[in-house]
């Protein structure tokens, strides 16, 4: 499957696809994340510097805003960081990068997109 790639300075979550790739940079980390579901911003995310596997995730953008940290459902830049949430044995696990310095989107060619759920179609509620 050819993917195209391209660094970016920001992206909408909302514009991802299944199988799309991310590579987030900070100074001193790598992550990869690979979109399996992109309406719930999960994948599977991978830590380069430990080589391992965290498992399905969710994505979500933050930025640090006068001493504390906002998330951001919308949208991932340089600059800002990303909150990884893990589920893992029956227990959450929760990853925050430091500063966004580089990010790398591969997209998928043959994907599909997907609008994005609302926290309330998320948790079943859909009306």
């Amino acid at each position: 499957m050819e993917r195209e790639t391209t660094m970016i300075g920001e992206i909408a979550l909302d514009s991802l696809s299944a199988a799309d790739r991310l590579l987030i940079r900070t100074r001193n980390s790598t992550y990869r994340f690979v979109v399996t579901d992109p309406a719930a911003c999960r994948g599977t995310l991978v830590r380069e510097a430990m080589r391992e596997c965290e498992g399905d995730s969710v994505l979500i953008g933050a930025r640090a805003r006068n001493g504390h940290l906002e998330t951001d459902t919308l949208k991932l830049k340089t600059g800002s960081r990303a909150i990884f949430l893990i589920e893992s044995g029956g227990c959450l696990k929760r990853i925050i990068t430091s500063a966004i310095t580089q990010l790398v989107h591969a997209r998928s060619q043959n994907a599909q997109r997907h609008t994005r759920l609302t926290p309330d179609e998320l948790n079943g509620d859909a009306r």
